[in-house]
């Protein structure tokens, strides 16, 4: 589709010509579209081997394995962006060097402010979309939510209690809900309340993540939120008869169900927390991710 393909190439221009297999296979690609043909890989190993560049490009074999890894029309923006990245870094590394070799610090100055506006240039990612392009996408949204019946949770997730569901109409996919308070106010008692209510409830997949506690710290919230229990009488000793048989009922609870997880360990500053939720909603395919906490 010549249309997709111009789309696709108006990104690819820079990206493609940092690579010496990019700079001889790019402009084959971009002269069998011009052509009106499918650029494919027997296609452009053809042409290649019709200007004697094949060679230069690394042969068939690479022409193929790079064709069968290709993204496709609609990845290509991903790639694009991953591209440049790598191009960037490897540029960092090689200025470094360049850098470090210099006379004087004034020539060395310039060279890492030059880098400096491009590292500022390369971060400037906002991507417009039209209006009219949305609007399949939030018909869809609506539509799937009048199907939905009035506690099926089919579209998003509830908090569990009626209140707040009636504010917020539950967790929509995308939503990025805060929750703020003074110090000591019960704002992590209501996070673990709403991982615990979508995992018993409503059978959604939850992950918590904590800069502040430990895994036992969180567990032993989770429990305390389930069977209804001070965690201050449980530290102090003070748990009578009907305290400790709901709290055994809580452990058999919890040992049923695998739909929630709990990350600490590595996450030690908000360096590591952009890791870790990606890996809890792509590894461990979490509906819902807590993160605890924000302040400072």
């Amino acid at each position: 589709n010549p249309k997709k393909a111009s789309i696709a190439t108006s990104g690819l221009d820079e990206a493609f010509m940092v690579t010496d297999f990019g700079r001889i296979v790019y402009p084959e690609i971009l002269r069998i579209i011009g052509n009106q043909k499918d650029p494919d890989a027997a296609t452009v190993i053809s042409g290649l081997s019709k200007s004697k560049k094949l060679s230069a490009a690394g042969g068939r074999a690479k022409i193929m394995r790079a064709s069968r890894e290709a993204g496709d029309i609609e990845s290509i923006g991903t790639y694009v962006d991953h591209l440049r990245e790598y191009h960037l870094l490897k540029e960092i590394k090689e200025r470094a060097d360049v850098i470090s070799s210099k006379g004087t610090v004034d020539e060395a100055a310039e060279d890492v402010e030059k880098l400096r506006e491009k590292l500022q240039r390369s971060r400037v990612t906002y991507k417009a979309q039209t209006v009219a392009s949305l609007l399949p996408t939030v018909q869809q949204e609506i539509a799937d939510m009048q199907d939905r019946s009035e506690d099926s949770a089919a579209y998003g997730i509830p908090t569990g209690f009626a209140e707040i569901d009636n504010i917020l109409v539950w967790l929509a996919p995308g939503d990025y809900v805060l929750i703020a308070g003074r110090p000591s106010m019960g704002k992590t008692a209501m996070a673990v309340c709403l991982a615990r209510n979508a995992a018993f409830m409503y059978r959604k997949r939850v992950g918590i993540i904590s800069i502040e506690m430990n895994s036992r710290s969180l567990v032993l919230r989770l429990l305390c939120a389930d069977a209804r229990i001070d965690l201050t009488d449980i530290r102090k000793g003070k748990l009578d008869s009907d305290d400790i048989d709901r709290l055994a009922e809580s452990f058999n609870r919890f040992r049923e169900i695998d739909d929630l997880l709990v990350i600490n360990d590595s996450v030690k500053d908000f360096r590591d927390v952009d890791n870790a939720i990606d890996v809890m909603f792509t590894v461990h395919d979490c509906d819902m991710v807590i993160l605890d906490y924000l302040q400072n």
